[in-house]
């Protein structure tokens, strides 16, 4: 979900972790995650 808010519709992070009702640290380190796993996810299609 953070992934799609900051990528595809651009909002800001701290705008993400109010609609989430999160912090925007915890957005950021979601993103975080979620971008790890997704580079790890592809690297592994490439293979």
């Amino acid at each position: 979900m953070v992934f799609e808010l900051k990528h595809y519709q651009g909002l800001r992070l701290r705008t993400i972790g109010e609609m989430l009702s999160t912090t925007e640290e915890t957005a950021k380190n979601t993103l975080f995650r979620a971008t790890k796993k997704l580079r790890t996810q592809l690297a592994e299609l490439r293979s």
